[in-house]
């Protein structure tokens, strides 16, 4: 259970150590991830139940008005099918050489669909492939309303961690990025972002976050850089390059390269609060419950299980209009 109240005297107790009280939303401040991604995980488990319960009911009850079985009824429409069905599936998919994987003894192995257990297995993916179609069409005539919701992802508190901001508008909505400019995901995620963000410009501000086992030199020239309203251009290079962090010249060719001020950024580049400031904020993300990179927050709550800019645009647009 989530509990996002900070009222002492409405805050559930987990346990006590003697008259010392250790209430849940301090536990669940330092797994915020954790929880974030086992809420989504039991909300796509649900969606899947929801859509199949869907589907076979939709099915039933249609079987029912010519009293037949499900797959009485399906069968009746399937071998209705024009030829023209199965020749435009087949000749979508099968090649002379074409393979396909299926689950044998427990592993999946590659057979040619030009044998007779090919062809049993086009035979089944056309069968389901016009299942499905069926099905589909039939939902277009039910009014079916959907109440199941992706979670409520809790508020996160990420006023000490070391923020800066690469867009900012007159929008409420506030887009948090924390990522490595090392991390292999991240710099596949970036174009992702970036036209995730130019798509949306108007609806966003920007604010990004670094977070890795350490402070390392990207990040104290990714700051520099912040330093001279330049962080923008600055990882632009930091994530489409492959770099040597230790490799000082990098950083300053860089930095000469966008016409940054080079005695104020090697000054920034060695300055020992700035590196506390990272570090500071790198043991409150700990803190707080942050452990994977890329994490991508909306208006300070957790988006999850995303893999293409869509998803994350579709989470993105969904908190937004929630906020309105």
């Amino acid at each position: 259970m989530l509990c996002s109240c900070t009222n002492q005297s409405d805050r559930q107790i987990a346990a006590k150590i003697q008259d010392h009280e250790i209430f849940y939303d301090q536990i669940d401040s330092t797994i915020n991830q954790y929880l974030s991604d086992e809420l989504d995980a039991i909300y796509f488990a649900r969606k899947m139940a929801m859509d199949k319960i869907i589907d076979n009911y939709v099915l039933e009850h249609e079987a029912r008005k010519v009293n037949k079985s499900s797959e009485e009824y399906f069968n009746l429409y399937f071998n209705s099918l024009p030829q023209i069905k199965w020749d435009s599936f087949h000749n979508k998919v099968i090649g002379p050489d074409t393979m396909a994987p299926i689950v044998k003894n427990g592993r999946y192995i590659s057979i040619s669909l030009n044998t007779d257990e090919g062809k049993r297995y086009m035979e089944e993916t056309f069968r389901r492939k016009m299942r499905n179609e069926l099905i589909d069409s039939l939902k277009k005539l039910n009014k079916i309303n959907i109440y199941l919701s992706p979670p409520l992802k809790q508020y996160i508190n990420l006023d000490k961690a070391e923020k800066n901001f690469t867009r900012t508008t007159s929008s409420k909505n506030v887009l948090t990025i924390i990522s490595d400019y090392e991390c292999t995901s991240c710099r596949s995620h970036f174009l992702i972002f970036k036209n995730l963000i130019s798509r949306n410009a108007d609806k966003l501000n920007v604010e990004k976050i670094y977070y890795s086992d350490d402070v390392h030199l990207c990040a104290m020239a990714a700051m520099a850089a912040s330093r001279q309203n330049k962080l923008k251009e600055y990882e632009d290079i930091l994530y489409t390059t492959q770099f040597n962090s230790e490799d000082t010249s990098f950083f300053e060719r860089v930095a000469v390269n966008l016409n940054l001020d080079i005695v104020q950024f090697n000054a920034d580049l060695k300055n020992s609060e700035n590196r506390s400031r990272l570090k500071q904020s790198l043991e409150y993300l700990n803190k707080i419950g942050i452990r994977n990179t890329p994490s991508v927050l909306i208006n300070h709550r957790l988006i999850s299980n995303y893999s293409t800019d869509d998803q994350v645009e579709a989470a993105i647009l969904r908190e937004i209009n929630e906020e309105k």
